[in-house]
């Protein structure tokens, strides 16, 4: 009788022990709340890649029970052992498993498993078990090496060897160390998302501080629309949402004018164009706007439905590896998996493809979006009693400082690899967020009580409490309220290197401006006359010549579900009332929606000293018009404070702008209440 057959018995009540350890997580997970499979009609495709990814942990529980039955054959190999078979049995298992629960909860807290085994234990108690558990298969491990002849312990070196070097053989090994010199200069967009500018310090941020402290930093610096979807259509095109069609996140890709894209420009010039983000979810920016290469998570409604289903033990200990970029496409570097991502795989992704492209004599453009700080603020490290309930939107400041100050780190990291590979020899470098945050906290929006110019209540107040989940001086996110300077305020800073000298002089300057300045500024910088015009205009002058910039007005509009607050459960039924997937997999945003989202978008221009902003009410829109310098503010035109301002005159140039899109009401226009 071969060996195969003599422990086959073992290997098989291995993989009956595993797969009932298995079953009971998936029906753990699967319980955990409802999804898109209940309601939303799926494509053929997301049920094979959801059969597929079954399959591969179904085969990784088989390997670990082959990785059993080796390390029971070998203490059976003893001719003495104190316990039966089948305790020995027990105890590898049991082992087996201590090790996958503690190695799940001590690197990955916020995983449902590490909350449902060892809730809120002491990491040094973790450390303890998990110590134990590897220690004892450790023991195993010698024990099974030791009584293996010479020629099959030869093959186990090669085969562990060729695992090492597969799962950590650096990614970019034998690539140059150094860029080759080009004409053309390089472009660097770093986008930091949900950044307020008045987060950075030296303290919790030093490599944004830093990196400021010798730019040109514009002090105030508009997004039409603080969404990331719509926010990077605006950087990229030089366009106001309404014209580049990028209004909500996840729009259907044949309604956005993604041909504007400048990455389109810098190709025709010999630009080698790259994309990276860490979160894809709801940010789209694909191929279709110019760019040769995209680093980032798999896009599709799979990272949804994937994104939450992967969060099983054994696989976790594989997702932030080289090799799930294959096996886990969904998750590896996700940062929207956040009880699984770790910084350090984007960090990774980014670091060899700056030493890929280095080996070409091409310039670059890239654009790298770190989406850390977005909500829920968190990732695989964070502490489960910082995070708690991640719907809530109360108690998140801590939490949006810790994931600013890793985001941080990960703009270090890129920098200094920008260096070590030699871009800045002949570089333009742009700093920038997509969007502010509004935490909700007291003052979050600017209409204070006691800033406000009448003498009766106040209809916004009113609105608020029958239409929102917030109150009159508190807001919370970004894109949902335009009455909030901290959601609409991004960060801009510009860097010039020639020669490998930084040749801009450190400066602020406060004239306003908008992300939709950004491309026709780098155009302008290449030589690259626009092929079509934009909303925005150049900054480079400024920058590099400190000339004086127009004093413009800037069109602002919010996105979908203006200052609503939701649960878990509401936000699975407003996605399954909101979203579709199309054939190729892909979740996008039901064109019959569009028009409900529109009728309760917010509008606002700002232009001087003045803010106007327009929220939808029963009977018309409340006017709300507000003088930035002391925050007052009124909600009817009917005022002597507001007939004292441009309110009029602004409103006039919103309904111009927006002409066949403007929003009417019944009464053909917004209506003083």
């Amino acid at each position: 009788m071969n060996t195969i057959t003599l422990y086959r018995p073992w290997f098989n009540r291995f993989v009956l022990y595993n797969m009932v350890f298995f079953c009971l997580q998936l029906g753990f997970i699967l319980a955990q709340g409802g999804s898109f499979l209940h309601t939303v009609p799926l494509p053929s495709i997301v049920y094979i890649e959801l059969l597929l990814t079954l399959g591969l942990h179904l085969g990784l529980y088989l390997l670990l029970s082959l990785l059993q039955t080796t390390l029971l054959w070998g203490v059976l190999q003893r001719q003495r052992y104190a316990l039966t078979e089948e305790r020995w049995t027990i105890a590898i298992w049991s082992f087996s498993v201590l090790m996958l629960i503690t190695a799940n909860a001590y690197f990955f807290p916020l995983s449902v498993f590490s909350r449902l085994f060892l809730p809120e234990l002491p990491h040094f108690i973790l450390l303890i078990l998990l110590t134990c558990a590897l220690l004892a298969l450790a023991l195993l491990v010698i024990n099974t090496w030791l009584v293996t002849t010479f020629k099959t312990r030869i093959y186990l070196v090669l085969a562990l060897g060729i695992l090492v070097g597969f799962y950590h053989l650096p990614q970019d090994f034998l690539l140059p160390t150094t860029a080759r010199p080009s004409q053309a200069p390089n472009i660097i967009l770093i986008g930091v998302d949900s950044l307020r500018p008045n987060s950075i310090t030296e303290a919790n941020t030093p490599n944004m501080a830093g990196f400021l402290k010798h730019s040109v930093q514009f002090e105030e610096t508009i997004s039409p629309l603080a969404r990331t979807y719509p926010a990077w259509a605006s950087i990229l095109t030089g366009l106001y949402p309404l014209h580049h069609r990028a209004r909500y996140n996840l729009m259907p890709p044949q309604l956005v004018k993604s041909s504007r894209s400048i990455a389109w420009n810098l190709q025709d010039v010999g630009y080698q164009t790259v994309y990276a983000t860490d979160d894809r979810r709801f940010n789209s920016i694909n191929k279709d706007f110019g760019f040769q290469t995209i680093i980032g998570p798999k896009l599709g409604v799979n990272d949804v439905l994937l994104g939450t289903f992967n969060d099983f033990p054994l696989s976790n200990l594989l997702i932030n590896l080289p090799i799930s970029r294959w096996l886990f496409p969904y998750n590896y570097m996700n940062r929207a998996s956040h009880y699984s991502y770790y910084p350090r795989s984007f960090d990774s992704a980014l670091h060899h493809e700056l030493a890929v492209q280095s080996s070409h004599s091409s310039p670059l453009f890239m654009a790298v979006h770190f989406a850390l700080p977005h909500w829920p603020y968190a990732w695989a490290a964070s502490s489960p009693a910082k995070v708690k309930n991640e719907y809530s939107v109360t108690e998140r400041g801590q939490l949006y400082l810790d994931s600013l100050q890793e985001a941080d780190n990960q703009v270090g990291r890129f920098l200094d690899d920008l260096q070590q590979y030699g871009y800045l020899n002949h570089c333009i470098v742009v700093l920038l967020s997509d969007h502010g945050e509004a935490l909700y906290e007291p003052g979050s929006r600017q209409t204070r009580a006691a800033t406000y110019q009448g003498d009766g209540a106040s209809k916004l107040a009113d609105y608020f409490k029958r239409k929102t989940s917030t109150t009159l001086e508190q807001s919370a996110g970004h894109g949902s309220d335009l009455l909030s300077t901290s959601q609409f305020h991004s960060l801009l800073a510009f860097q010039i290197y020639q020669n490998h000298r930084l040749i801009t002089t450190a400066k602020k300057l406060s004239t306003r401006v908008a992300l939709i300045d950004i491309a026709p500024t780098l155009e302008q910088y290449v030589g690259k006359a626009a092929v079509q015009p934009s909303d925005g205009i150049s900054l480079l002058k400024a920058i590099q010549e400190n000339a004086p910039l127009p004093e413009r007005a800037f069109i602002m509009e919010s996105g979908m579900l203006p200052n609503q607050f939701l649960s878990r459960e509401q936000a699975r039924i407003v996605g399954q009332q909101l979203f579709t997937v199309n054939e190729q997999g892909l979740m996008i945003l039901r064109k019959s929606a569009i028009a409900k989202l529109d009728a309760d978008k917010l509008y606002a221009i700002i232009y001087g000293d003045w803010l106007l902003a327009l929220y939808p009410d029963d009977d018309g829109y409340i006017p709300v018009t507000m003088r930035l310098s002391d925050y007052h503010w009124m909600d009817t035109f009917h005022h002597p404070f507001v007939r004292s301002s441009p309110a009029l005159t602004m409103f006039n140039q919103l309904k111009q702008f927006y002409h066949k899109d403007w929003p009417l009401t019944p009464y053909g226009q917004p209506q003083a209440h």
